[in-house]
């Protein structure tokens, strides 16, 4: 049986656009003047919407920025499926990471992305997007890690869920620790190198988690 997929209403294709405009119009002003600088006052004026059109699709102005840093969702699909099939795991892992680095060192500046992370580590539990095991992310790199333990590219003595999980760790904790150092240096660079240690270790012989 065919599944048909359900067509947005006007209303809803409508919302839509304004979402978009209030999300384009508050990092243009945020781009222009800086983040502290520009008022919800001043986003909904530049957008020519109300204030109460803004906190329907938006609780405050640091949640613009979270779902604006969604787009990397797109972005990890676009690099991942475009590799070949024939991609070892420790490639994979490679790009994913080199796509995430390369993602938020180009998101706006580094005080921005300070704020995503602070809004993220504000809500505790409560919707984290960073941390969605739903999300593209951590999807690629299950399929990775199960990858590499099945070819036997990584060698570790726990599950592949927990080494999914140090993976994910890993990532985000080097782009929180270039927000600690103002961004410093070259997440990218960096990143890659920490990156390439890990593949080294873990390609190695089996091995039990140092911590």
């Amino acid at each position: 049986m065919a599944i048909v997929e359900k067509k947005m209403t006007q209303r809803e294709i409508n919302a839509q656009k304004t979402k978009r405009k209030v999300l384009e119009t508050s990092l243009q002003l945020f781009t222009t003047h800086g983040y502290d600088s520009v008022t919800i006052d001043d986003i909904v004026k530049k957008a020519g919407v109300s204030k109460g059109t803004f906190y329907t699709h938006f609780s405050s102005k640091d949640r613009v920025l979270v779902e604006s840093f969604n787009s990397i969702d797109g972005v990890f699909e676009e690099a991942m499926e475009a590799l070949p099939d024939d991609t070892s795991a420790s490639d994979q892992l490679r790009v994913l990471f080199k796509t995430l680095f390369e993602y938020c060192s180009n998101f706006q500046d580094v005080d921005i992305m300070k704020i995503v992370y602070m809004n993220q580590i504000s809500l505790g539990e409560r919707q984290v997007l960073l941390k969605d095991h739903n999300r593209p992310h951590y999807k690629y790199l299950d399929k990775i890690v199960k990858l590499g333990v099945a070819t036997e590219e990584f060698h570790f003595s726990v599950d592949t869920e927990t080494l999914i999980e140090y993976f994910f760790i890993f990532s985000f904790g080097l782009t929180y620790n270039w927000c600690l150092e103002d961004g410093k240096k070259d997440l990218v660079q960096t990143g890659s190198v920490f990156v390439d240690q890990l593949i080294e270790w873990l390609s190695g012989p089996v091995k039990k988690m140092p911590f």
